[in-house]
């Protein structure tokens, strides 16, 4: 349809979770629906959708959340059926971290307006977000809104490396910096 658009964090969600379908089709692991909050998740969804049917104006703006709502919703399904040991859950988050403070160090260089860097970010959307004369960072995600929340999340898990390394606190502080450069109200 005219105006879709797709992120590489869509993308990237789109392609974990056909990945753990096919796994989980092909019975290498066992596979488990039922979590804490598998019940009261879908509940949210359910009320989200026939509101979002109902809904006099917005509707299609309505449906995209519930297809992001679900879309959560399995991801986090499928990160509670892969991270079996506490090991995995911590490398996991190691990774997250790494690509959040990727994604904050490209925050920081867009928002100093480094040339190389405003030019290669046209392949990931057609502009950029200015408020008030201020660039707000998107880093590789479409809205500066996305990319914070991105970082905040991973930020935050993040935390349990702190006093492990150097290199995590490096990390750590390159994310917080991304978040600062998106400017977004949460963030700040």
């Amino acid at each position: 349809p005219a105006g879709f658009t797709l992120t590489t964090l869509e993308l990237s969600i789109v392609v974990a979770l056909v990945t753990g379908a096919l796994a989980a089709l092909r019975g290498a692991t066992t596979f488990t629906w039922r979590t804490p909050i598998t019940i009261p998740a879908c509940a949210l969804i359910a009320c989200a959708l026939v509101a979002s049917v109902a809904a006099p104006e917005f509707r299609a703006n309505s449906l995209r959340f519930v297809g992001r709502l679900t879309a959560a919703l399995l991801l986090f399904t499928l990160a509670a059926n892969a991270m079996s040991s506490q090991r995995l859950a911590r490398q996991v988050i190691a990774t997250l971290l790494g690509v959040a403070a990727l994604v904050g160090a490209i925050a920081v260089l867009e928002l100093a307006h480094v040339p190389f860097v405003l030019d290669a970010l046209k392949v990931f959307r057609p502009g950029f977000h200015v408020v008030g004369g201020q660039l707000r960072a998107t880093s590789t995600m479409f809205y500066p809104t996305i990319t914070s929340m991105y970082l905040e999340v991973a930020f935050a898990l993040g935390l349990v490396w702190i006093a492990s390394s150097r290199l995590a606190f490096v990390a750590l502080a390159v994310t917080g910096a991304g978040i600062i450069a998106t400017f977004t109200r949460a963030g700040l």
